[in-house]
């Protein structure tokens, strides 16, 4: 498929959630009543545990070895301006993707946003490095395709560790799989050896993101089943409240 026609695709999709958003109801999921009633919440569904704490635990022990103390170190000597302009480019490179996944779940307000963050901060921000969006009082709304899946009404199912990636659910896997192959802007760059610099950065500056939840991890009697009930926690408080 050439890219030509993964954009009309993408644009098809997006016109038609446009169009249907008006008469579209909101199916707001059952889980989302846990919210509002503590009674309601049920543990996270977890058929694959032994398994899952095994690569929780390979990953807790690689991330110790390797990733943390890169982390760590990328902390100490980045200047904070150079910092947050790099993580300002990376979660600018998700805009096409929020702007898709919101289109399609009739979150319009979220939509326009987006596209405007977007263009905006890719011309005059500098590809996005400065988020000048951000200053004029339009805040970044994180929205995936796991986000869209669930505004539809579609369960978590059974929860997954991944190696490296760590947390998700069916759901969100196939949320992921979506838009790396569809949204991802550093999926058009050409050489390889670029997209893996792009790649590798990303994957750095996530990991930097999370060194406050390092810590409070590291100090919980039972780091696994904390980790499963925050990633579950979270994707509720963003799926039932964009």
């Amino acid at each position: 498929m050439t890219d030509f026609t993964r954009y009309s695709l993408s644009f098809a999709v997006v016109a038609f959630a446009w169009v249907v958003a008006g008469c579209a109801s909101t199916y707001s999921p059952t889980a989302c009543n846990a919210l509002e009633d503590p009674e309601e919440y049920t543990e996270t569904y977890d058929p694959f545990e032994s398994v899952n704490r095994a690569i929780f635990d390979w990953n807790m022990r690689s991330d110790k070895a390797i990733f943390e103390p890169m982390a760590r170190e990328y902390k100490r000597i980045m200047p904070d301006p150079v910092e947050t302009g790099i993580s300002n480019f990376y979660r600018n490179l998700k805009e096409p993707r929020n702007m898709i996944s919101s289109a399609l779940s009739g979150e319009l307000d979220i939509t326009a946003e987006s596209g405007v963050r977007f263009t905006v901060n890719t011309t005059v921000g500098l590809l996005g490095f400065i988020d000048i969006a951000d200053s004029a009082g339009i805040a970044y709304r994180n929205y995936d395709f796991g986000h869209m899946l669930g505004h539809w009404g579609v369960g978590d199912g059974p929860y997954i560790v991944y190696p490296f990636a760590g947390s998700s659910n069916l759901r969100d896997s196939f949320g992921s799989v979506a838009h790396q192959r569809t949204t991802y802007v550093e999926k058009r760059i050409k050489k390889p050896e670029h997209q893996l610099f792009v790649q590798a950065g990303s994957f750095v500056n996530t990991r930097v993101g999370l060194l406050p939840f390092t810590d409070i991890l590291a100090d919980q009697p039972d780091p696994y089943l904390f980790a499963r009930e925050s990633y579950r926690q979270n994707r509720l408080n963003t799926i039932c409240n964009p």
